[in-house]
């Protein structure tokens, strides 16, 4: 992708040519989007203009001092109406690209403080922004996406960025099942009292040290976000707590962008948030859990006429969370859904991660996973170069990122001694975020010391100066977890497994906190990295591979492929692009948090 300045003509018979600012350009749509045809010039179209943020250098000098433990100000997060009032877009720019807008034909207009949404025809849409809309596919999903955009050179200082255009948007779940024959093993009630057939509640407990039940009065608060029109089932986390011994306990579930919460238990799009849910449950009950659905189906936009699926599922699932007090939202939520970095703009991946920002800003955790493809599948860009693939919204520095290790049987135990990173786990650099300060010593110390030849080897694949990641890890592979999937109970795994269970373990921690009368976690990265060290068990271990032609995550090959001889990142001491910085152990964070 190219994302640079450049003077286009645009296209009028007799008329001027006009400067204008190519946002972004991919030379083919991603993997998998099939062309399918060019819409009707009369088609209608839904576009939101995110209207540029004030003040950004601003907000996130406070952010770090806000997540600093070293700083006076630590903890001390804003509230909405702080974030709001310092971010707003001035009304210059809001002025500006409405008239633009409407100097251009567009009527069907509707506006607040920091967005634009206006429908109008496919033909206007071309014209504004330079663009060709046509109708992709995938899997049965069809969008209109168009391969670049561009904006008028005194329109774009206003904009931040224009959706649907670039941006794809069809993100995967982190998860993997396991064989048959591991699923045949834990029916039995062997998986119970041997944690080397399975990672039971108790086993999570015991493996991770947590020795701390929250009172059922407690304000702490933990969620997870689910896509793909995938909903957890009621039923199997009953079958679940009853299989395990647990109190009966159901998580909620808020609908966002026509969200569908089905119940169905012949219904085929349960895994991943069963995962999520029961694996929260099993680590941080009783805390009560939500469950955020976030639809991908029109309409999303009160009062402007839908006819098409252009939704993007990020900006609505991340824009109703800001529109919510912090009163009103969990103080951790965790993701296991992302996409292939070198497939969203670089506009797109900015916005968002700016609201990932602001919800850390405000004492919200927010956690990711990794994603299960080790060093990459596809291993190509949009323009066909050979490139390590980096996972987004897991590379936006706000993010937590959740890596995932394994721990091979032996002797029918489990050993911390023979734990080392899970060949799935992704990890590297980011192609469009630079290495935060607070992450720059742990990743040089890796380059410097550890790395090796790597960094000669690898250095046409990947940005080194980029954020690394992930952060941290937990088990992700062997033994995996008993999950209720649709009734019946299966081995499932993957960073998806990783993130909720951290999700679970930073919810514990906010307890601990409140009960002592300190305020949330809310932006963790910081911590881990300074005095959460203590509370992190480094993993030093076996390495991610990828880049080989296969799909680790479902063992299929990817035809043209990107294939580099060799790739991997091998876990080694301190941070690395596999582990991050290790696995937890939870007294020993407990202490630590309630020192700060």
């Amino acid at each position: 992708m190219r994302y640079h300045f450049t003077t286009l003509a645009l296209a009028a018979l007799g008329s001027q040519i006009d400067a204008a600012v190519l946002r972004s350009e991919f030379q083919a749509a991603p993997n998998g989007w099939i062309l399918t045809s060019t819409p009707s010039k009369d088609q209608s179209i839904t576009l939101t203009v995110a209207l540029q943020q004030q003040n950004e250098d601003a907000f996130y000098s406070k952010l770090d001092q806000l997540s600093s433990p070293h700083h006076a100000s630590y903890a001390s997060w804003m509230g909405k109406a702080d974030v709001d009032s310092l971010l707003k877009p001035s009304s210059a720019s809001k002025t500006a690209v409405l008239s633009w807008l409407t100097s251009n034909g567009v009527k069907n207009i509707k506006s607040d403080d920091f967005y634009i949404h206006f429908n109008t025809k496919i033909e206007t849409a071309n014209k504004l922004l330079s663009a060709k809309y046509q109708s992709y596919q995938q899997d049965g999903t069809t969008k209109i996406r168009t391969l670049s955009y561009s904006l008028p050179e005194d329109i774009d200082p206003h904009i931040a960025v224009v959706s649907p255009t670039t941006y794809f948007g069809k993100p995967t779940a982190a998860r993997v099942t396991f064989a048959p024959s591991f699923r045949q093993q834990i029916q039995g009630s062997a998986a119970a009292d041997n944690c080397s057939l399975g990672l039971t509640p108790s086993c999570i407990k015991s493996y991770y040290n947590i020795n701390y039940t929250p009172s059922t009065k407690t304000k702490s608060r933990m969620a997870f976000a689910s896509f793909l029109n995938e909903s957890a089932l009621h039923s199997d986390l009953t079958l679940y707590e009853q299989k395990n011994n647990l109190p009966a306990e159901q998580f909620n579930t808020i609908l966002i962008n026509g969200g569908v919460d089905n119940q169905d238990p012949n219904y085929p799009a349960v895994g991943e948030a069963n995962l999520d849910a029961q694996n929260m449950i099993a680590t941080g009950q009783p805390i009560p859990l939500t469950q955020f659905i976030t639809g991908g189906e029109p309409p999303f936009i009160t009062n402007i006429d839908e006819t098409v699926n252009t939704n993007e599922p990020w900006l609505q699932y991340l824009d109703y969370l800001l529109s919510k007090d912090n009163k009103d939202l969990p103080q951790v939520i965790s993701h296991s859904y992302g996409d292939e970095e070198v497939t969203v703009p670089v506009d797109y991946a900015k916005t968002v991660c700016s609201k990932f920002a602001q919800l850390g800003a405000r004492g919200i955790t927010v956690l990711s996973s990794s994603g299960d493809l080790g060093v990459g599948a596809g291993c190509k860009t949009a323009n066909n170069e050979t490139r390590f693939n980096a996972i987004f919204p897991t590379t936006c520095p706000y993010v937590t990122s959740i890596g995932g290790t394994s721990v091979p049987r032996a002797n029918l135990t489990l050993s911390f001694d023979n734990e080392g990173a899970w060949p799935g786990s992704s990890g590297g650099f980011s192609d469009i975020f630079p290495r935060p300060i607070w992450q720059f010593l742990a990743v040089e110390t890796y380059l410097r010391r550890y790395a090796g030849n790597k960094t000669t080897l690898f250095a046409p694949y990947v940005n080194f100066n980029g954020r690394g990641f992930p952060d941290v890890s937990a088990i992700a592979g062997l033994p995996g977890y008993p999950i209720f999937d649709n009734g019946v109970v299966g081995l499932s795994g993957g960073t998806s497994a990783s993130s909720p269970v951290w999700g679970a373990i930073i919810a514990l921690l906010n307890d601990a906190r409140f009960n002592v009368g300190k305020p949330s976690l809310g932006f963790v990265s910081p911590f881990l990295y300074t005095f959460g060290l203590y509370g992190l068990r480094d993993i030093k271990i076996r390495a991610a591979t990828g880049c080989n032609g296969v799909n680790f995550q479902n063992g299929q090959p990817v035809p043209g492929a990107g294939i580099v001889p060799g790739a991997a990142w091998n876990a080694t001491t301190g941070w690395d692009p596999v582990t991050g910085l290790g696995v937890p152990d939870f007294e020993k964070l407990k202490t630590v948090a309630l020192l700060i």
